[in-house]
């Protein structure tokens, strides 16, 4: 049994690669192979460019896509806080840090160049706060 948890949870790493509809094509971020792939609506390979941002330590493996404007997001964790990154799907880099100045972020959405968040607040342990954080 320990071995096979062992296996499970250190060895073999879980598949991360979402699909997402991006202004009518579909994108797989491969985070196992770092690449981008977009398919055309006929389901054709149209393009796959290499990321390399995902090699990071801080990386959540976390995801948003904001379907109004097209852009899409990668979450990351340094020391507590987060930060999150917009992937420019064309070149696989990072075109832009937001960092949310609260701890302990869940829930995070993006919608028509918003971030939109759950944080905890300091008076009150158990209760959570809706909160959005403007994009350029």
């Amino acid at each position: 049994g320990q071995d096979r948890y062992f296996l499970e949870k250190i060895v073999i790493k879980e598949i991360f690669a979402p699909l997402y509809n991006i202004n009518g094509t579909m994108y797989v971020f491969d985070f196992i192979n770092s690449g981008i792939l977009n398919f055309s609506p006929g389901g054709q390979l149209q393009n796959k460019v290499e990321m390399k941002f995902n090699l990071s330590l801080d990386f959540k493996r976390e995801m948003c896509v904001d379907e109004k404007t097209g852009k899409a997001f990668a979450i990351f964790e340094p020391n507590g806080f987060t930060e999150v990154k917009e992937i420019n799907v064309n070149t696989g880099n990072i075109n832009q840090t937001y960092k949310i100045p609260y701890p302990f972020i869940k829930k995070i959405k993006a919608h028509d160049n918003y971030i939109y968040f759950l944080y905890k607040g300091n008076q009150y342990s158990d209760t959570r706060f809706l909160s959005r954080l403007r994009l350029n």
